[in-house]
């Protein structure tokens, strides 16, 4: 859509992409949504928006699970994924905050797994890691 703005005009929607209706309604094809926008005729009409989803890029966790916690990780990051969508966020990157080295080698590789578009969930793009990028001589600000 390029950022177009549309009225006066049919959205519709099949395998979650938009498609060009004009093109397809004499082949006959269905799409799996159709968006009706109406008309500027009754401006006091209330219209579906559709917008472009949230990224969060830094989330440290989320309906009291810790991303930097091993303890039930796996089912935490669904739980995060599956509550984000109704919020917008289509997407996130779960955040392991400041941590030691271990902390990293533990929850990485679970993240790692969980990456991907699953059906009803925001999708895990990745993670976020804070520290343990720190300056030795200055550690004592974060201990």
């Amino acid at each position: 859509m390029n950022g177009k703005i549309i009225r006066d005009e049919t959205l519709w929607i099949a395998g979650n992409k938009f498609v060009n209706a004009e093109s397809l309604f004499f082949q006959g094809f269905q799409p799996d949504v159709i968006v009706d926008f109406g008309d500027d005729k009754d401006p006091g009409r209330k219209r579906p928006l559709i917008v472009p989803g949230f990224i969060d890029l830094q989330i440290n966790g989320y309906f009291g699970h810790d991303f930097a916690d091993t303890h039930n990780l796996e089912a935490g990051l669904t739980e995060v994924a599956k509550g984000l969508l109704q919020y917008g966020v289509t997407s996130f990157l779960p955040t392991v905050v400041t941590s030691l080295p271990e902390t990293y080698a533990n929850v990485l590789p679970i993240i790692a797994s969980q990456r991907g578009p699953k059906k009803g969930q925001a999708e895990i793009l990745g993670a976020h890691c804070e520290g343990p990028f720190l300056n030795p001589a200055k550690k004592e600000l974060i201990m």
